[in-house]
């Protein structure tokens, strides 16, 4: 009786070429594991088919829903985007890691910014955010598949492929040629980048000399100092500003505006803050509501 069977079939170039390098990474053969993969799709399939005809006993089918195709089909997809960093869901991803590991969460707004802008983010610029981003929030048949999930206006990673992206997270935080690692931001690193903001805003300093200061005394990421900077400025002048701080960082310079700066700048920083909240929460992903609770809680006592 014969044991074995080929088969033969074409796929995409490019897909090869990353199925090779992925064979390699992983130290295995194309035979073993694609018998695995073939082995484990025959047992979903018929699992489904069994859970169909349980079910529904007297339907005499085993096809299976779009629902059922499409479930958590990311799980399938997120190795292969981890190999294409030009690939905008790669991007995507990648922006939210190094959001992640910068300040400990990841708010939609800082998402959306750090994959929007070409000059400060090229390693993590997606030309379509909003149209990719949407496509990776619902597992519907013509989507990307779903990964992440919003709550008020964090973005967290969907419990049903963490596992998978998990695995794969070492190649979305690879450093890219001529980019950089993000660094969480401390409290040590918001109260330094306060001080060095003093020193732009009296002229001691240039915003780029300001920005270069922080990121050598602090560690923090350059471009992270020249937000906390422009902030600054911002509260300054009682101007509206986009870049959205910790609570400490925010709590932090509105409490030393008003010690370093007196009352008046105190109040145009208090200013400026609102206008940044009535910003953020125009766009649509959710409510500043601890931000509005600090300006709250300083405009009272006061």
């Amino acid at each position: 009786m014969e044991k074995d069977k080929m088969l033969s079939f074409n796929i995409d170039v490019d897909l090869a070429e990353k199925f090779e390098l992925a064979l390699i990474l992983n130290k295995e053969n194309s035979e073993d594991v694609i018998t695995r993969l073939m082995i484990q799709y025959v047992s979903d399939s018929f699992s489904k088919a069994s859970k169909a005809f349980t079910v529904q006993p007297t339907v005499r089918s085993n096809y299976l829903s779009d629902e059922d195709v499409n479930y958590a089909k990311a799980n399938r997809k997120i190795p292969i985007w981890a190999l294409k960093p030009q690939q905008n869901n790669h991007r995507i991803l990648k922006a939210f890691f190094e959001l992640e590991e910068e300040i400990g969460f990841v708010s939609i707004d800082e998402l959306a910014k750090k994959c929007s802008n070409p000059t400060d983010y090229p390693y993590t610029f997606s030309s379509d955010f909003k149209g990719n981003f949407a496509q990776m929030k619902t597992d519907a048949s013509n989507s990307h598949g779903k990964v992440f999930v919003v709550n008020d206006d964090i973005v967290e990673v969907w419990d049903e492929i963490k596992e998978v992206l998990m695995e794969s997270k070492p190649l979305f935080i690879r450093d890219t040629e001529g980019g950089s690692r993000m660094t969480k931001i401390t409290n040590e690193m918001v109260e330094i980048a306060y001080d060095y903001a003093k020193k732009v805003y009296s002229n001691e300093l240039t915003r780029n000399e300001g920005k270069l200061e922080v990121a050598k005394v602090s560690g923090m990421n350059a471009g992270s100092a020249q937000d906390f900077i422009t902030d600054f400025l911002a509260m300054m002048e009682g101007r509206e500003y986009h870049r959205t701080m910790s609570n400490y960082g925010t709590t932090y310079f509105l409490k030393n505006i008003k010690k370093d700066f007196g009352d008046e700048s105190f109040l145009l920083a208090l200013e400026a803050t609102e206008k940044h909240i009535k910003y953020y929460n125009s766009l649509g992903y959710g409510q500043l509501k601890a931000k509005e609770e600090i300006v709250k809680g300083l405009r009272s006592s006061k």
